[in-house]
């Protein structure tokens, strides 16, 4: 989920903007200016300098941890092994980490030969599959990913030199930072990036390509393209169910993410059988009480909520509730997820007072566990400030409807139909509180983000427009 972090954010959007205006790299200087001719490469270096110099010049423009190529030293050629502390105070670096002139890095990977290059490459990728960490969902990892995004992107600059496995992992890793960070145009770039590396080393219908056909239908879904998601991820269940098996849990992932696109575009029933479908699979091959068993149950429940069965959804939220508060503990992140989609069926319900407390509850938990300008924080305020409307309190709602806006807008952009959401409830509260001029304003901005990406006959348009007519 996008980083609360501004150096995270910062560091992402700068990212986002270069490969927007350079997609097809390369990326050794991205987020600098590209140095205009080489710079004369340093004479009588001693081999093992040489070697670390030429490493260092096929990454990125900002410092480099000089752990990156101490730490494993089996993964570095054989002369620098031990020597890299040596060879880095040789070159004039001080300190933890190595800098770089762009110029003179420019120069030496002009002077390499194709091989040389190409060695090099490999190597920088090795270390950096190695150092990076894997589950980029971990807040607590992303310090490492924040020191080394730019440099993995100057590793996978050409695509063309060397094996497909590390080259393929970067890519989907590096974007999936992104998409944590809230940049979901650079992620879906490099997503679309390793689909074309992976079909073109693996085949159309290799296990590899129905897995980024799974990650990369997730952010066009989170960017609401559901035409586009809903192809990708329907091609991602074909291809996860030949290379797995049909009901592998591979399979249900995509099986799942296709459910909330059908929930997001008002085709519940197919949502519910798919849904239904990713339920049964994990409870089999994980077992009821499993964590993965509690992010389906939750998934269903949403469906089932849409379509007014509000007592079976009740059950599934609470289940749901019970396993992760077991699993990661009641003040978890999960939970809060949980609590937030409980708190929104029971204010339907007509249970307000229980839905306040557990919107209150999960509030504090994305609060705490996520940061206070995260998206989780958005879609809470933005219930709490719907159900203060609906209790009669609408200048209480406000407040927490500018926040949940200013939130959904850094993390989503302004036309994203989050965004829409709580210009609708927002427009409400206005009204209510007798600023007619200002609702019609912010629900006709709210239209034309349904309209753009749902069309003009959706639910969610049609009454945002049923509401803005009865103010005119």
């Amino acid at each position: 989920m996008p980083s609360d972090d501004p150096a995270d954010t910062r560091l992402a959007a700068e990212v986002a903007k270069a490969l927007a205006d350079r997609p097809e790299a390369p990326w050794y200087d991205i987020g600098r200016p590209i140095p205009s001719s080489p710079n004369r490469v340093p004479a009588g270096l001693s081999f093992k300098a040489a070697r670390l110099l030429r490493l260092a010049s096929f990454l990125g423009p900002d410092p480099i941890p000089l752990r990156l190529f101490s730490r494993y030293p089996d993964r570095l050629p054989m002369e620098l092994r031990g020597t890299v502390e040596a060879a880095a105070k040789e070159l004039g670096f001080r300190g933890d980490v190595v800098n770089i002139n762009r110029g003179v890095a420019l120069g030496v990977r002009e002077a390499c030969t194709p091989k040389e290059s190409a060695e090099a490459i490999a190597t920088v990728r090795r270390l950096l599959r190695e150092h990076l960490p894997g589950d980029v969902q971990g807040r607590e990892d992303w310090p490492t990913w924040r020191a080394l995004l730019k440099h993995t992107l100057a590793a996978v600059s050409d695509p063309a030199v060397g094996p497909p496995d590390h080259i393929s992992w970067l890519h989907d890793r590096a974007a999936t930072y992104l998409q944590e960070t809230g940049q979901l145009a650079a992620a879906r770039l490099l997503f679309e990036r390793a689909l074309r590396l992976n079909e073109a080393a693996y085949g159309p219908e290799h296990a590899e390509v129905g897995l980024t056909l799974a990650n990369l239908g997730i952010v066009m879904r989170m960017q609401a393209d559901h035409d586009e998601a809903a192809a990708v991820l329907e091609r991602a269940v074909r291809v996860t169910g030949t290379a797995f098996g049909r009901d592998s849990a591979d399979v249900m992932y995509p099986v799942s993410q296709l459910g909330l696109v059908m929930s997001e575009v008002g085709r519940f029933t197919d949502a519910k059988f798919l849904q239904e479908w990713a339920l049964r699979n994990a409870e089999k091959n994980f077992g009821p009480d499993h964590p993965t068993t509690a992010v389906r149950l939750t998934n269903l429940a949403g469906v089932l909520h849409d379509l007014g069965d509000g007592h079976a959804a009740h059950t599934m939220y609470q289940r749901a509730l019970r396993i992760e508060e077991t699993a990661y503990g009641p003040d978890s992140a999960e939970a809060g997820d949980t609590l937030n989609n409980l708190g929104l069926l029971l204010k339907d319900m007509g249970r307000r007072s229980e839905s306040v407390n557990a919107l209150e509850r999960a509030l504090a938990i994305a609060e705490r566990t996520r940061g206070p300008r995260h998206a989780d924080v958005a879609a809470t305020l933005n219930n709490l400030g719907l159900l203060s409307v609906e209790q009669g309190f609408p200048s209480k709602a406000i407040p927490r409807l500018e926040r949940a806006l200013a939130i959904g807008e850094a993390v989503f952009g302004r036309t994203h139909p989050q965004v829409g959401l709580t210009l609708h409830n927002l427009a409400v509260a206005r009204a209510e509180t007798g600023h007619r001029e200002e609702a019609r304003r912010l629900m006709a901005r709210a239209i034309a983000i349904f309209e753009t990406a749902y069309g003009t006959e959706h639910r969610q348009t049609r009454a945002s427009r049923t509401m803005l007519a009865g103010w005119r």
